[in-house]
């Protein structure tokens, strides 16, 4: 079981839009707060943690486990954070609204 970090940074201003892809990038690191690739070596067991799994839609991984790219699929808000080894990662906090052109590039 993933602790679940202290959310004491991590709240962004911008808003996103739906149908906006993420690219989430981590850095494993232990309970000491040092760099890890894990007991592997190879960041297998990184954990992605969404409060609202059904705001995002997984769209691949381009560099292995430690990124993620998410698709935006509707308004909302959410909180994502990682958990590896263990350890919880501290939280990012989005908000999600419609998309709304020529604000954006609507699809």
């Amino acid at each position: 079981m993933v602790r679940i970090p202290d959310p004491t940074k991590g709240g962004l201003t911008e808003k996103f839009p739906v149908g906006f892809t993420l690219v989430l990038d981590v850095t494993g690191r232990d309970a000491e707060d040092r760099e890890t690739n894990g007991v592997t070596g190879d960041g297998r067991g990184i954990e992605w943690i969404f409060s609202d799994e059904s705001m995002v839609q997984f769209a691949g991984d381009p560099s292995g486990p430690f990124q993620h790219k998410y698709l935006l699929v509707k308004p909302g808000s959410f909180e994502v954070y990682v958990g590896f080894d263990g350890v919880g990662s501290g939280s990012l906090f989005f908000d999600v609204v419609p998309c709304t052109p020529p604000l954006w590039g609507c699809k």
